[in-house]
Order: C-alpha cells, then sequence, then structure tokens
C-alpha cells in the first residue's frame, strides 16, 4: 500500500493547544502511522510525498449540531419550500450540503435532527459511494406532545406528530426506535425552543424527571448519548442531572447549574451564531417570523453571550457546533469559531479545540479523531495561513489547500 508523507510540516496539537513547527506525517490507507520530527521520519522511493514547507497541519474539524437536510431558504421561505418540494428533495439537499463541509476543513458533522433519509446517506459517504464527511447522526428528534401548536401544511404536522411522546414507556419505545431508523445518539428538548412556533416557551421545561431518566438510561443502555436542546436554567439543570452528555444552546446558565454540569462532565454546545443571529437578520427573515418568534429570539439573544462566558470561565468543555442553517445557509461554520473568541473569552488555539479535541470527547471518538496522533484517522487539512495568528482564514476556501478524510484528499 502506498504510503503518504506530509513533510516539515507545523501541526496544530489540539491536546496541547499549540501550533509544533518542524514535524512530519506518515499516512498508511485510512490511518495515522508516524507523527513526530521531521529528521526522524524518512519516506520510501515509492511514497507519495508531499512538502508541507511554511504551512500548517490542523486536524479535521467537527460542526456538533447540523441540520443538513433544511436550508436557510427554507426558514425565509417555509410555506413556498415546503408546498413546492417532493419529500425526496430534502435528501438531496442534504447531500449537497454535507459535501460543502468538506471545502472549509469540517470532515465530521453531528446531526441534531433530521429525517430519516440521512441515514442512507451515511452509509453511502462510510461506502465511498459519494465524497462526503464522517456523520453521525440523531434522526427525528424526540420531542414532548404539546411544546408546541400544530401548524400545517398537513405534511409538516404528521412528522411533528412523530416526534411527540409521552410516559415513560413512550419514551422508551422512542429511544429504540430511533436506534432501529439508524440514529447514532439522540436529540431531545428539555425546553421550548425560538423557532419551534408561537407557543412553545423557552422558559418552559418539558420532560418529567421520571420521563427525561428514563430517556438517557434506555439510550445508554443500547450505547449511545443524549444531546438536549435547553434554554431556561431549569430545563439545563435538569437535562444535566438526568445525564445527558451535551447542552445545546444552553442560553440561560447560573452559576449553580453550570457547577453542576463541570460535575458531571456535562458539555456545552453553544451555537452563538444560530442565537444571536436574529441582531444580524435582514429584514425579509424577520418578515417571515411570527412577531413572537421575533421576540423570543431578541431574548435569547440578549442572555446568551454572558451565560456561555461565564460557563467557559467556570470550566464547561465547549464543543463547537452552529445549529446551521438557522444563522446562513450551511459553512458558516468558521463564523462560530469568530464568536467563540469575540463573545466567549477563548483564544484562537481554544477555539480550535472546541472544533477538534473537545468535539470529539463530545461525541466520545476523542481516540479516533479531533487530533493528529498515530493511530488517528487521517482526517485533517493541509492550510496555507495560520490560524493561530488570525482565526478568521478559516472561512476562506483558498486557505485550504488539502482535505483530507481518511486519508484520501477531498
Amino acid at each position: 500500500m502506498r504510503n503518504i508523507a506530509i513533510k516539515d510540516i507545523s501541526i496544530f496539537d489540539s491536546a496541547l493547544g499549540k501550533m509544533v513547527e518542524g514535524q512530519s506525517v506518515m499516512v498508511t490507507g485510512e490511518s495515522i502511522t508516524k507523527v513526530g520530527d521531521s529528521s526522524d521520519i524518512d519516506s520510501g522511493s515509492e511514497d507519495r510525498v508531499i512538502d508541507g514547507t511554511g504551512k500548517f497541519l490542523i486536524p479535521g474539524m467537527i460542526d456538533l449540531h447540523v441540520h443538513l437536510s433544511f436550508t436557510h431558504s427554507l426558514m425565509k421561505n417555509f410555506e413556498r419550500e415546503m408546498l413546492r418540494r417532493k419529500d425526496a428533495w430534502w435528501a438531496y439537499t442534504a447531500l449537497k450540503n454535507a459535501q460543502e463541509y468538506l471545502k472549509y476543513g469540517f470532515t465530521t458533522l453531528r446531526g441534531c435532527g433530521s429525517s430519516k433519509h440521512l441515514a442512507s446517506l451515511k452509509e453511502a459517504f462510510n461506502e465511498g459511494m459519494f465524497r462526503g464527511p464522517r456523520l453521525k447522526l440523531a434522526l427525528r428528534t424526540i420531542g414532548q406532545l404539546g411544546n408546541q401548536e400544530l401548524y400545517g401544511p398537513q405534511e409538516w404536522i404528521d412528522v411533528s406528530k412523530t416526534q411527540g411522546v409521552s410516559g415513560v414507556e413512550g419514551v422508551i419505545a422512542a429511544v429504540r426506535e430511533r436506534k432501529s431508523e439508524g440514529s447514532d445518539h439522540i436529540k431531545t428538548t428539555t425546553t421550548g425552543g425560538v423557532l419551534h412556533g408561537k407557543e412553545s416557551d423557552v422558559n418552559r421545561t418539558l420532560w418529567r424527571e421520571d420521563e427525561l431518566k428514563a430517556m438517557v438510561s434506555e439510550t445508554e443502555r443500547l450505547g449511545m448519548y443524549v444531546a438536549a436542546h435547553a434554554h431556561t436554567d431549569q430545563g439545563i439543570r435538569e437535562a444535566s442531572l438526568a445525564g445527558v452528555r451535551s447542552i445545546e444552546h444552553g442560553t440561560m446558565m447560573s452559576e449553580e447549574t453550570i457547577d453542576e454540569m463541570v460535575k458531571r462532565n456535562t458539555y456545552l454546545v453553544p451555537t452563538q451564531s444560530a442565537g444571536t443571529f436574529i441582531d444580524r437578520a435582514d429584514e425579509s427573515v424577520k418578515k417571515q417570523l411570527p412577531p413572537e418568534v421575533i421576540k423570543k429570539w431578541k431574548f435569547v439573544s440578549s442572555k446568551m453571550v454572558e451565560s456561555h462566558k461565564i460557563a467557559f470561565e467556570k470550566g464547561v468543555i465547549i464543543g463547537l457546533g452552529t445549529d446551521a442553517p438557522v444563522a446562513g445557509e450551511h459553512c458558516h461554520s468558521p463564523l462560530e469559531l469568530q464568536l467563540m473568541i469575540r463573545n466567549v473569552g477563548m483564544t484562537p488555539a481554544q477555539a480550535l479545540q472546541a472544533a477538534t479535541i473537545n468535539a470529539a470527547k463530545v461525541m466520545r471518538m476523542e481516540e479516533q479523531i479531533g487530533n493528529i496522533r498515530e493511530g488517528y484517522s487521517a482526517d485533517f487539512s493541509i492550510v496555507n495561513k495560520n490560524p493561530l495568528e488570525d482565526i478568521s482564514v478559516l472561512s476562506q476556501e483558498d486557505t485550504f489547500e488539502k482535505v483530507f478524510i481518511k486519508g484520501n484528499s477531498a
């Protein structure tokens, strides 16, 4: 098997949070087989050699919260998009959206609510039918009946009904059903949401304690974990106490709840690009939204930044996630990196850790991806600018000279 040797390059060590100069990497098949000082790694005559002089190698980045079947235009033109598209359209949309992420060095995506079609898309990527990122999916969200009003068209009402369950037995059955459909983890909502409808209250908690604990218990029994959408402090605290692995959004966290998250190793996926989007949204978006939704969104935006800053300072581990395409079409993950620096107080190295090793930990994959180490999957990008000097370079497609996933150049 022909090896790939990348010589004389600076490598971002995500565990150490720093760039290490004068390194070389050897790839065999899908795996990294050697990493070390360039003087210690020799390439053979049959190896493919890439000169990395003056360039930088960063681990494949991870977005922990995407909805690949959806588009930003769906949010702006909901009636038109829903009424004029056949069901299979959204599967092709997901294929296109997923492939776009590779252009910006994102080699793994965690879906947090999608149609059942994506289980097949994941298999198609895994088997090499199409080139695309690694997908880890929560398919249909497990929600609570009564969280929001149901609104048409009828197809949308029917989908909403399949996501809503009640009672311990209903929750357990829903977890098993999602597992059988191909979900890798479970997405639930422990509070109301912004875009979930006029009657969905972000301050309302949704699950009884026995229901939420049953969900976590059954999910863990099946080798999965729960990611919980949560805005209000009580909903966040109840989710952490029940054993969910990650809090999505985490808008209003008291210091007591943050301390509980640190104690229980509950991760935070802030989605600041989505939470604060209303502050920079154009009028065409606002015209499509009910006034009640705009009011909720402004409220969430006003609370989110300070809450996340305190969580970071107190030691909550943060992984990058965007909730794309809420804040724009897919692939605005680099904006989330910038917001973590601007709003949360991270250094560029810490923001890059959030998108690599921290995100891998959230998915229990920190020994496979998220770093450039021997034995890890060969997921990484060669970039021609140092992101630790200016993280915004990662929003420029031409920064990425080559993006590798499982040793293959994308």
